[in-house]
């Protein structure tokens, strides 16, 4: 499921990437906030839709983790409907980061690189109905899979949310979400690691997007006789020949940064 905007289009595609890793399955729904911080540090001048989020799930979820406490009748169901119940959580997930971020998740361009599963197998001559479980393998949650669950509830189904399906291999997924419109752009990566991270993160999200206030600046401000027409101007000529440029990075990036955001419910 893709989405892709006019403004993006017509932009010549994202001017900065973040990547988030989310290592656990409970953490993905607290990148909201962070998400919701890039859309508001974000150049006043370039479309939300500039902006690029890829958001990794890096772990595999467990359809059965629960089999021992099951009836019989809930191991036959569920033994039949991993990949399923797998596809609702994710979309769950999916809807809480979204809320968590209070929809500004959906003003960027978001990409989510779906999880992968642990699907299991009866062992041999057993009965899933009588607790007998034998090999298990990772797959990978597909996207369609998740784009049912989304489409089964209205109010969870984002269809400007590019869902992203993983593959077998670990070093291809590590790109997965890359948009070749954005190519060359500036690119962050951070790790979710804990329920802090997302808060830990803030000042260096802050001095990242001024990164890219003075990146678009660049590109769009030109000295005469100083450059050719159509090439780019350095940061540190530029403001050594104006001072009013200089002041406004200056104030642009605090040497104090305070974190007010808080924890994702």
């Amino acid at each position: 499921m893709s989405s892709s905007s006019s403004d993006a289009r017509e932009g010549g595609g994202p001017i900065g990437t973040l990547r988030l890793r989310v290592r656990d399955e409970s953490l993905l729904a607290t990148v909201g906030p962070l998400l919701r911080t890039y859309l508001r540090l974000s150049p006043a001048d370039v479309s939300p839709r500039r902006l690029r989020a890829v958001v990794i799930c890096d772990f595999a979820l467990d359809p059965l983790e629960k089999f021992d406490r099951m009836s019989s009748e809930q191991r036959r169901d569920r033994s039949e409907r991993q990949e399923e119940i797998c596809a609702r959580r994710t979309a769950h997930h999916v809807h809480m980061l979204v809320r968590n971020s209070m929809g500004s998740a959906l003003c960027l361009e978001l990409a989510v690189v779906l999880p992968r599963y642990w699907r299991r197998r009866t062992a041999r001559g057993g009965n899933a109905a009588e607790g007998a479980i034998g090999s298990k393998s990772k797959a990978p949650v597909a996207a369609e899979s998740v784009l049912a669950a989304m489409r089964s509830n209205p109010d969870a189904c984002y269809p400007s949310v590019e869902l992203v399906e993983r593959t077998g291999d670990d070093a291809d997924d590590d790109a997965r979400g890359d948009d070749a419109r954005g190519f060359g752009s500036a690119a962050m990566r951070l790790d979710v690691r804990t329920r802090m991270c997302t808060v830990r993160h803030q000042p260096a999200l802050f001095r990242w997007v001024s990164s890219l206030r003075r990146r678009t600046r660049r590109t769009t401000n030109r000295v005469p006789g100083d450059a050719r027409e159509g090439s780019v101007v350095d940061d540190r000529r530029s403001s050594e020949s104006r001072p009013e440029d200089r002041d406004e990075i200056f104030e642009s990036t605090p040497l104090v940064v305070a974190c007010i955001e808080k924890v994702a419910n």
